[in-house]
């Protein structure tokens, strides 16, 4: 990212599920509605930086929209 700041806003930055993949891209900035904000901090909680890493290069790495399903976990 060259040093820029980069930021996500919307509905898969609100996606406790999607929100991991994000953080396991590297994106620190996730812009939601505020009623999400607990379900995603949560889920960010139960998984170490690593662990995000992995799942989002696994996500990367799928073929069909059918595997990347399968790879997020269950809200």
């Amino acid at each position: 990212l060259a040093g820029k700041p980069l930021s996500v806003c919307g509905e898969m930055a609100g996606r406790p599920d999607q929100a991991l993949v994000l953080a396991g891209l590297g994106l620190r900035k996730l812009s939601m509605s505020p009623a999400m904000v607990p379900q995603v901090k949560r889920a960010l909680a139960g998984h170490t930086v690593a662990e995000l890493k992995e799942l989002a290069h696994a996500v990367c790495s799928a073929a069909t929209a059918e595997e990347v399903k399968a790879l997020l976990p269950k809200e």
